[in-house]
């Protein structure tokens, strides 16, 4: 099993840095958001965070996406590599729905 941990990691940096190629190559800013199944500190989303803005709702102080049911964990993220001003109005999450086992996460983006 820790072949396949370092296997797992080398696929996620590996992915990083094309990703990081990407946003610096975009003239244009970039949201990306989903379910990460990783906690902000996690190594993987704290090199996203050095690369961009991580754009999440407070919900009663925490800010847990998952399960929807009873939210005890944030593993779903909205970023935002802005190389253009944009405002991002505070986002909101809905929990306890029936669409999905995660929260949904809702955010408006003017330029």
């Amino acid at each position: 099993t820790d072949n396949c941990l370092l296997a797992s990691s080398y696929i996620r940096n590996q992915q990083l840095n094309e990703f990081e190629i990407l946003l610096r190559r975009s003239s244009n800013s970039v949201i990306f958001a989903g379910d990460f199944n990783s906690t902000l500190q996690m190594s993987t989303l704290q090199r996203v965070r050095t690369m961009s803005q991580h754009i999440m709702p407070s919900t009663f102080g925490l800010n847990a996406t998952f399960p929807s049911q009873f939210p005890l964990i944030q593993i779903d993220h909205m970023f935002i590599y802005n190389k253009k001003a944009i405002n991002v109005s505070p986002s909101e999450t809905f929990c306890n729905t029936e669409v999905s086992d995660h929260c949904l996460i809702k955010a408006t983006f003017q330029q």
